[in-house]
């Protein structure tokens, strides 16, 4: 990972220092987002690499965490053998570094899929490792067939609800004894005071269609993060690199070192009724 965030640096830094107009950062005390950043600028390198500088130790902490709780609550995931994921809206991979990490007895399979192209992609050229730059509804068949692990990292919120329900009357046509769906730090899409509202709305959708199918659904784990590990942080100073140009004074962003306490991990485990 560490190599990976100086690719990260290094390229973020080469961006700034060639931008005609260079994209300016946000105030130190603005958290939010690095840069001003915001959804609609996705597809922006310097504003994809900011974003990743920011958030790569939170997120990965708490992906970590996540898979940690599915390993606690299945063991045999991480006793060898392939073990297959699938990552809608998977962004950089931040979660694949965090699954490798976790499940470090079986042969991670990833797919990660996004609708948008990030220049900078964990584990791009590892085995078992593969991106796709599109949507969830153009996930084919033969993927959402083979996976053992189905997660959202931070996506649910990004997705239409009709797409989700769509893909959910797709995994019921699965041919497996079971498989588990992840859901990482749930959050609204409209307000910080109702964070958590528009992700379980989601997630209910996506669990009804199931039910209401052959299949049963097992809530396996519903609960806060609790992530408590120190990790290190860098603080960017990108004032020299935006030759003085900035419109803010100050030019710094911080990396955030510890994830939103208020999203919560949902875990559910589907499986066809005889295993009840």
């Amino acid at each position: 990972m560490e190599e990976y965030l100086k690719g990260l640096e290094n390229g973020f830094f080469d961006l700034l220092k060639g931008a005609s107009l260079t994209y300016q950062t946000c105030s130190i005390s603005n958290m939010a987002q690095p840069c001003g950043f915001t959804s609609s600028q996705y597809s922006n390198a310097i504003f994809q690499k900011a974003y990743l500088l920011k958030y790569v130790h939170a997120y990965g902490l708490d992906y970590k965490n996540l898979y940690k709780k599915l390993e606690n609550l299945s063991p045999t995931l991480n006793q060898g053998g392939a073990l297959n994921i699938l990552s809608i809206g998977c962004g950089g991979g931040i979660d694949l570094a965090a699954a490798k990490s976790v499940f470090n007895n079986a042969n991670v399979i990833y797919v990660g899929v996004d609708a948008i192209y990030w220049d900078d992609r964990v584990g791009i050229n590892e085995p078992g490792a593969s991106y796709h730059n599109y949507g969830i509804d153009n996930i084919d068949d033969s993927v959402i067939s083979s996976a053992d692990i189905v997660i959202f990292p931070r996506s649910i919120t990004d997705i239409a609800e009709s797409s989700l329900i769509n893909f959910a009357e797709r995994l019921i046509k699965l041919n497996k004894n079971s498989f588990y769906i992840l859901w990482a730090h749930v959050h609204s899409n409209t307000s910080a005071n109702s964070q958590l509202n528009d992700g379980i709305d989601r997630i209910n959708a996506m669990i009804k269609v199931i039910e209401n199918s052959e299949l049963l659904v097992e809530l396996a784990e519903d609960s806060e993060p609790n992530v408590s590990e120190n990790i290190s942080y860098r603080n960017y100073n990108v004032k020299e690199a935006c030759n003085n140009n900035c419109y803010y004074n100050n030019c710094n962003f911080i990396a955030v070192k510890n994830i939103n306490d208020k999203g919560y991990h949902h875990i559910i485990k589907v499986m066809k009724s005889e295993q009840k």
